[in-house]
């Protein structure tokens, strides 16, 4: 083959492809030719536990921006080639090296580690996880390996043949008619045993991009901890997909210990195939179909949460600069500055945040978080007396969402236009019951209290009857059946020097 400059090589896969994270590309120009590869018709859908009532015949997935394959050439061994879309999920991928590569690619694999650089192309390093996540929102997999087959020479390059290494199981849980149905799924254990003897299904192994064969190491477990990365609800069947070594044989006893917010169950059940390289297998978790000979659950005992998450609060200052021609807030930041606030919480990753004074311009503070931030209710101007001037928003893509929104008036409030203006809007505290990614539960309030004046004790008197209804509130949260955390946030306008 003549040599290229730069190197392309352009991936079609049909299975799901992993990804490794890389920050370091450079721009790379097409001068001439491309390598084509395509996944070889080597896949078929297998179901490996009876009772199955969902039909699975494909398994349809697309290159993602962060992929990278590592190439050998005539003298170059585990070149970086990163996928050139940026953007958005492609079926067909193009990849290009970090730099300039001058010889034809003689063997490709997937996915690129560096601890491969001084390793022989017959003997790289892998390793299928023993805990893997699964993550519904982008369907990435683990622990998923190819190698490639030159397959053909063209005009205008040549083509490789992708090969699945080991095998990809998609699992399957319909929890309808059980206890665990509607709970929030927090982890399943997978667990294989041939006669009492442990089968080595996760952990280090080598492989050989010459041929796709492979060796499993000692530092190996017949046991696989797969975990949700988003939170995930029983509420209709839910799926994922795991990479195994194909090591399974006809017969295996395969656990299963399926763990949601209240419950365990476990699931035991045989093999009815034998796992082969580059092939689908379906797990289907159908556990209404399970009897007490197969399946028992148990309520749990050690159910606790811990975990962190972000939130802020902003006091936005949404009143205009003046009112036919009359100062009312000068040195406020206008629709121009709303927007800079906008986009510094969008590169905040913030969970959620709490607004205040949210009067003016609300379509300028939403302008940089429409796409990935779910807003509550805007009440209005600050002409417009019912208004509140507050807001809640939280981040889609962190897997939070919030409901019950409820307003509260305060119940005392002291100082007219010239005092601060605290009587012109209705100033209380909002209520949210926030849900974080991983089901956790907790109690929201954001408020803007009653401003300060020096003339008298008359606002530090509504800001202490003010704190004690919101407390009271708290309280009153408290005594649910299942107390959650609670949060405070918003513009009290107190000082430790003049309050209680």
């Amino acid at each position: 083959m003549k040599s290229i400059n730069p190197y392309f090589i352009t991936v079609c896969i049909l299975l799901f492809s992993g990804c490794i994270d890389n920050n370091e590309y450079k721009e790379v120009t097409k001068q001439s030719r491309e390598i084509k590869a395509t996944i070889a018709n080597d896949t078929s859908t297998k179901t490996c536990i009876p009772e199955n009532t969902i039909s699975t015949t494909s398994a349809p997935v697309q290159w993602t921006p962060e992929d990278e394959i590592g190439v050998y050439t005539e003298s170059i061994n585990n070149a970086r080639y990163y996928n050139v879309q940026k953007l958005t999920n492609v079926y067909v991928g193009t990849f290009a090296p970090l730099d300039i590569v001058t010889e034809d690619a003689l063997y490709v694999y997937y996915p690129y580690d560096t601890k491969n650089d001084s390793r022989e192309i017959t003997s790289l390093s892998g390793n299928v996880p023993t805990t893997q996540s699964i993550n519904l929102l982008t369907g990435k997999i683990q622990g998923d390996y190819k190698y490639g087959k030159l397959k053909a020479t063209y005009a205008d390059g040549c083509q490789f043949e992708f090969h699945n290494i080991l095998a990809v199981s998609r699992i399957i849980i319909d929890a309808s008619g059980t206890s665990l149905f509607g709970e929030r799924i927090t982890s399943i254990n997978l667990e294989v045993t041939r006669d009492e003897t442990p089968v080595s299904i996760c952990g280090d192994f080598t492989f050989s991009a010459v041929d796709g064969s492979y060796n499993i190491s000692t530092n190996t477990s017949n046991s696989l901890a797969i975990k949700w990365s988003t939170a995930s609800t029983l509420n209709n069947p839910i799926s994922g997909f795991i990479s195994m070594f194909p090591e399974i044989k006809t017969g295996d006893l395969i656990k299963f210990t399926i763990i949601t917010s209240g419950h365990k169950a476990t699931l035991t059940l045989n093999a009815i195939v034998d796992f082969q390289p580059g092939h689908f297998y379906t797990f289907p978790l159908i556990l209404s179909n399970f009897g007490s000979d197969k399946m028992t659950i148990e309520t749990r005992t050690d159910v606790s949460a811990s975990g962190t998450f972000t939130c802020a609060t902003y006091n936005v200052d949404g009143l205009p600069a003046t009112i036919t021609f009359i100062p009312i807030n000068e040195d406020g930041p206008g629709a121009e500055g709303t927007k800079e606030i906008s986009q510094k919480i969008a590169s905040s990753n913030w969970d959620f945040v709490g607004f205040s004074e949210d009067f003016e311009y609300n379509t300028e503070l939403q302008s940089a978080l429409t796409t990935d931030y779910t807003f509550g209710t805007h009440a209005g101007s600050y002409s417009t007396s019912s208004t509140d001037g507050l807001n809640f928003a939280v981040r889609k893509s962190n897997g939070v969402t919030f409901s019950n929104e409820t307003r509260v008036a305060f119940n005392d409030s002291y100082g007219g236009l010239t005092s601060g203006a605290n009587t012109s809007i209705t100033k209380g505290f909002r209520y949210y019951l926030v849900k974080l990614a991983d089901g956790t539960e907790v109690d929201v309030i954001i408020t803007h209290m009653n401003t300060y004046s020096s003339s008298g004790t008359g606002h530090i008197n509504a800001q202490h009857a003010q704190l004690t209804q919101i407390a009271e509130y708290i309280k009153g949260l408290m005594t649910d059946s299942t107390p959650r955390p609670v949060i405070l946030m918003g513009d009290t306008n107190c000082r430790y020097t003049r309050h209680d």
